[in-house]
């Protein structure tokens, strides 16, 4: 965090990468990927 908190370079990386990284993620992923979970669960506890 030390680190983070001096190096103004290492925040814009950081801040640049989640934004792109956000920018990926749309809705019907997210709930593609919430709907594969919920259904492993549901396998994994009908065992």
């Amino acid at each position: 965090m030390m680190r983070l908190v001096a190096d103004p370079t290492l925040q814009r990386a950081l801040r640049d990468g989640a934004r792109r990284w956000a920018e990926r993620r749309t809705w019907e992923h997210e709930l593609d990927r919430l709907d594969t979970s919920y259904r492993e669960v549901l396998r994994r506890s009908a065992r």
